[in-house]
Order: structure tokens, then C-alpha cells, then sequence
């Protein structure tokens, strides 16, 4: 995402410094490349928009490059009318202005985040003579690191604060995870036992399906994160979970769930998809022709794969007005 900024700044200054026809611009350029912009940033997560985003953001750095070369033949047929001063304050002073802007959203972003928890402490503290010192340790522990400060006032809601060794306590258990979690990244987990967190987060993320883990209490820690499928108000939608201990991811999951039952073939050709690729990163393995037709019939099965048993359960729902059914598909241990 990052090299787009830079190339939407280059951008700007070129289409700045050098004027095309008017007609051009205001027909062609300005039109066109704003709705292409509209439509990449209002994409939202469900899979065909995403392919359709990544389409639009190939066609706009192919427009950039078009720019760039025209911008680069004038150049060299006029330099002496680019390379002056007024060029160089153009050029500049709107990065200057900008890296001089940045400290100070970071710094009200920073404050918003603080007093939105404050203001939520006050609805979690059991003890409300506790919540001076907690937010005075708070920013004296985590400062900067909204993460760790998102983590803690979620540990805060599933682990009742109730005295001031339980507060002190809190901040050392998050600075600890987060530690160890770095730790983590790159130690690998014996299939046996189940997965790496960071790994089994982060299984999906070509589909966008990037799970955050966190604690749920009773030792138990799961992460769920879901995409619509459809552009329509009760939208079809593929959910990945994933389920374990703080440090081993035990059970895998992926949910679809369909309204419209017309679209079922449509939507099981993007579940077996996603299945196929989970299986590939988690066991290095694929379904079988004969799971695949039995995803399609909609006859539930229970597999052993690598040790690990996989399951596919299929599920409708006559009671509402209009039929929905759900799909599961799941890889844990044998029981």
C-alpha cells in the first residue's frame, strides 16, 4: 500500500507541474482516475472485490507510468524550464508540510485512544478508586503501543480488576505475552500438538482472513474474522476461527453461511477453494476428489489426515422465512 502513496504524490506533482488540455484533464483524467480511486477505496473484504481492487490498482499504476514517461519526455525537451527554484518549492514544501502535519495526528490519534478507554474504565472497574492510579500506570507502561493497550483493556473485561496487586499484575502479564508472542513467530509447533499463533493467524491472509487471537478466559483463547460474499443486505458470508491454548492454536475452522440458497454452487466452489488453501499451509495437503463430491452433495463426512481429524458438517435452516444453511469445515485433533 505504501508504494501507492508515493506514487499518488509523484502523481500530483507532476499533473500539477505540467498542464495537459483542458479537455483532457477534465474530462479524462480528473473523472477517470478519481472514480478508480473511489472504487479501490470502498472495496470492501469480500473476495471478488478484492480481485477487483487488485485489478483497479494495477490499472492505476499503469496510468502512473504513462504520466511518468510523458512527464519525462517534455522534461527533457524544456529542462531549463523545470529545473529552477519554484520547481524545487513545489516539489518540496508540500512533504515538509506534511512530515511537520504527522506528529501531530499521531499525537491526537494517541490522545483520542486514551480517553476512550478512560472513559470505558469506568464502566469495568469494579473498585472506581482504582481508576486514577490505572490510568496513571497505563500510559506509564504501554506509552505509544496502542496494541498493547487494546490488549490489556480487553484482558481488563475477561479477567475483573478487583484490588492493586491485580492491576500491577495485568500490565506485567501483557508486557509478558508480548514478549513471548515475538518469541513465537518463528518457533515451530510439532503438528502433534497443533499450530504456531502467528502462523494460524495469518493462514487465510490471501483471503483477507487475517484472525486476531485473544483471550477468552478459562484458559481458553480463539479468534474469529469474517468476510461478506455478497453485495445485499443479508449477505452470504465464509468466517475463519481458530481455537487453542495462549501458546498453540488447537482447532481450525472456516463457516459459510448462505441466504440465498440459489447462489449455493457458486459459494461452495469459494469454500472448497479456501479449504484447499487452509489444508495447504496447515497439513501440506489437499481434499480428495471423493471429499470434494461430498462437500457438493452435502453429505457430512469425518476424515484422518496427517494425524488430524477433518470434518465437514452441512446444516439448513427451514424455520425462517426465506431457507439458509450453513457449512463447517474443521481440523483438530482426533477426539
Amino acid at each position: 500500500m505504501s508504494h501507492f502513496k508515493f506514487y499518488s504524490a509523484l502523481l500530483q506533482f507532476i499533473v500539477n507541474f505540467h498542464t495537459f488540455n483542458f479537455f483532457i484533464e477534465l474530462i479524462v483524467i480528473i473523472p477517470f482516475i478519481t472514480f478508480l480511486a473511489i472504487l479501490s477505496t470502498v472495496a470492501n473484504d469480500s473476495i471478488e472485490q478484492q480481485k477487483v481492487k487488485r485489478i483497479i490498482d494495477y490499472l492505476l499504476t499503469v496510468i502512473f507510468f504513462i504520466f511518468l514517461v510523458h512527464f519525462l519526455i517534455k522534461l527533457f525537451r524544456d529542462f531549463s524550464n523545470f529545473a529552477n527554484l519554484q520547481t524545487l518549492q513545489d516539489f518540496f514544501i508540500p512533504i515538509i508540510l506534511t512530515i511537520f502535519y504527522l506528529p501531530f495526528l499521531w499525537v491526537f490519534l494517541l490522545y483520542m485512544k486514551y480517553e476512550e478507554i478512560f472513559v470505558r474504565l469506568q464502566f469495568f472497574g469494579e473498585d472506581k478508586k482504582l481508576i486514577p492510579i490505572t490510568k496513571f500506570s497505563l500510559v506509564l507502561n504501554f506509552r505509544a503501543h496502542e496494541e498493547l493497550i487494546d490488549e490489556w483493556f480487553h484482558h481488563i473485561k475477561i479477567h475483573k480488576i478487583a484490588n492493586y496487586k491485580q492491576l500491577f499484575d495485568s500490565f506485567t502479564i501483557i508486557k509478558h505475552r508480548n514478549v513471548k508472542r515475538k518469541n513465537l513467530v518463528d518457533i515451530p509447533i510439532p503438528l502433534g500438538s497443533g499450530w504456531n499463533v502467528y502462523q494460524a493467524e495469518n493462514f487465510l491472509s490471501a483471503y483477507e482472513l487475517q484472525v486476531k487471537y485473544s483471550d477468552i478466559g478459562d484458559e481458553i483463547w480463539f479468534g474469529s474474522k469474517l468476510i461478506k460474499l455478497d453485495e445485499v443486505f443479508n449477505s452470504s458470508t465464509l468466517t475463519y476461527y481458530i481455537q487453542g491454548t495462549e501458546d498453540i492454536v488447537k482447532k481450525l475452522k472456516i463457516k459459510l453461511f448462505i441466504y440465498d440458497l440459489n447462489l449455493m454452487n457458486k459459494h461452495l466452489s469459494i469454500f472448497i477453494e479456501v479449504i484447499n488453501y487452509l489444508l495447504k499451509k496447515s497439513l501440506n495437503v489437499s481434499l480428495s476428489q471423493d471429499q470434494v463430491n461430498n462437500i457438493y452433495s452435502l453429505e457430512n463426512f469425518v476424515d484422518i489426515l496427517h494425524d488430524k481429524q477433518i470434518e465437514f458438517r452441512y446444516e439448513k435452516f427451514d424455520h425462517s422465512a426465506t431457507p439458509a444453511c450453513e457449512f463447517v469445515f474443521s481440523i483438530k485433533n482426533p477426539s
